[in-house]
């Protein structure tokens, strides 16, 4: 059984198998996460921010965290960050279960979420999650409005605006 962990810190030893991992398939953004956690530089504890550990059997399977837009400052704009989850858990709901927790999350903080990815079944689960793609691709791929609206994604409905 999957659970979701809300967190500001992952001990190393806990994060190291999918920083490999991950790297092993050509992503740092982990190695990154961990740098800017131990730094202070990034530590998913400014408003609204928050980071997700998805664990099985106590194992970390998985990470997704929320943070403000650093890119649109000016708006109650949230970002969608970090999202990884280990190749041995893929298609078994692990993924899904981070994003609905990060969207949940972000009702009440953010007027909207935006994410940024070149992974292609990272695309296809925002989408099947609710968001669209962005015309904006300097900065977000995809984009979704929080609110009121939106929670009928948290309850089992899967919406998916193609």
């Amino acid at each position: 059984m999957v659970e979701i962990q809300q967190t500001h810190d992952i001990p190393l030893a806990d994060l190291a198998p999918l920083i490999e991992e991950s790297e092993a398939a050509g992503f740092r953004f982990l190695t990154g996460q961990w740098n800017d956690g131990t730094s202070g530089r990034n530590r998913f504890d400014q408003v609204g921010g928050t980071l997700f550990v998805a664990e099985v059997d106590g194992k970390v399977v998985g990470v997704c965290g929320i943070n403000k837009n650093p890119y649109d400052a000016a708006s109650q704009s949230g970002r969608v960050h970090r999202l990884y989850f280990a190749e041995t858990r893929r298609r078994t709901g692990v993924g899904r279960a981070l994003v609905l927790r990060v969207i949940q999350a972000a009702i009440g903080h953010f007027s909207d979420l935006t994410v940024r990815t070149d992974n292609p079944d990272a695309d296809v689960l925002c989408r099947i999650l609710g968001f669209e793609r962005s015309s904006n691709q300097t900065t977000h791929t995809q984009t979704q409005t929080c609110g009121a609206a939106d929670n009928r994604r948290l309850h089992g409905s899967v919406v998916s605006r193609a």
